[in-house]
Parts: C-alpha cells; sequence; structure tokens
C-alpha cells in the first residue's frame, strides 16, 4: 500500500518509516520474558512496514551500555527477520 501510493504520487526514493515500540516495556537482559516480547513487538512493526526504530537499553555506565548493545543484537535484532 505505501510502495503504491508512493508510486502513484512520483517518488523514486526508497520509503523510511520510523515507530518505537509501543507496548512499553522495558528491556533488560535478565528479563526473557520481556526479550520474548521485544522480539514478538519488533517483528510486528517490521511486518506493518516499518524500517528503522528506537531503543532505550539501561545505561548505569558506559561498559554496561556497550555491553547492552552488544546483548540487544545478539539476543533481539539477530532473531528478527530481514527488513526488504
Amino acid at each position: 500500500m505505501r510502495r503504491a501510493y508512493a508510486d502513484d504520487i512520483g517518488r523514486t526514493s526508497p520509503l523510511t518509516i520510523c515507530m518505537g515500540r509501543l507496548d512499553g516495556g522495558a528491556l533488560a537482559p535478565q528479563d526473557p520474558a520481556g526479550v520474548a516480547q521485544a522480539i514478538d513487538a519488533y517483528g510486528e512493526l517490521a511486518e506493518a512496514g516499518v524500517t528503522w526504530t528506537t531503543v532505550g537499553l539501561p545505561a548505569p555506565s558506559r561498559a554496561a551500555f556497550a555491553e547492552n548493545v552488544q546483548w540487544f543484537g545478539e539476543e533481539i535484532v539477530a532473531k528478527l527477520p530481514p527488513i526488504g
């Protein structure tokens, strides 16, 4: 639908759509239920046509933030279907 509308109005550049999770769940590495919820929510956003999103991760220190970013990539992003 979005692509058809873009074609109708003559847009040739790629569409980008940003939206954050609406489920309100906070992400924490020690919360398996939250991880499953986040994977489902990000997957639903991708199915709806969202091409990029935001994420908030705990950042009690610079080192902990870096570890949490790595955790997010391995435990959530890696489990999502590719966008395309």
